[in-house]
């Protein structure tokens, strides 16, 4: 008797700690639900600032130099998919969670392609220029030899060096084209 008037006190105590501590607090049905239209919402936003940064993306100068029309293809599959999905009054989480996702992964793809583009862009102008360098060396050369003279082995070292940047950045750009 001893036994089950302790082991109830015990029960009771503990079954009364429960109750007071933070961690176990009852949830009721309203604030799951709630819990639930707010996780909606805010994924329904970030869908939301991915759609409207397709302006961005458009206007772009990377945007208009890639030439790779499967990832435009992807891109704009995404986005007329994501704005089914916002047009969607009663899209559940998990079909706007997965919109967001799809979108920023064909936007990755295509930013990352971009700058690939826009590298190479840049390596061709690097090309240009160091063809220009060694064109004027060359006429100095030709033209004024005593000053191409006076300019010792400098004038064939830039020349040297720019034939080897030419050579090194045609080896790459023939990685992406």
């Amino acid at each position: 008797m001893l036994k089950k008037k302790l082991l109830a006190l015990i029960f009771t105590i503990n079954f009364a700690f429960l109750a007071t501590v933070p961690g176990f607090q009852t949830i009721s049905p309203v604030s799951i639900s709630y819990a639930a239209e707010n996780e909606i919402a805010t994924q329904r936003e970030q869908l939301q600032k991915g759609v409207n940064d397709s302006e961005n993306i458009f206007a772009s100068k990377a945007y208009g130099l890639i030439n790779k029309e499967s990832l435009k293809a992807e891109y704009n599959g995404a986005l007329e998919y994501a704005k089914s999905v916002l047009n969607n009054e009663n899209a559940s989480y998990e079909e706007l969670r997965n919109a967001t996702i799809g979108l920023n992964d064909a936007k990755n793809n295509l930013k990352e392609y971009g700058k690939k583009i826009l590298a190479v862009q840049e390596l061709k102008a690097t090309i240009d220029d160091h063809k220009i360098t060694i064109k004027s060396i060359n006429y100095i050369m030709s033209e004024y030899p005593a000053l191409a003279r006076s300019m010792g082995d400098r004038a064939n070292d830039i020349i040297r060096r720019s034939n080897e940047i030419i050579a090194k950045a045609e080896s790459i750009i023939s990685q992406f084209e």
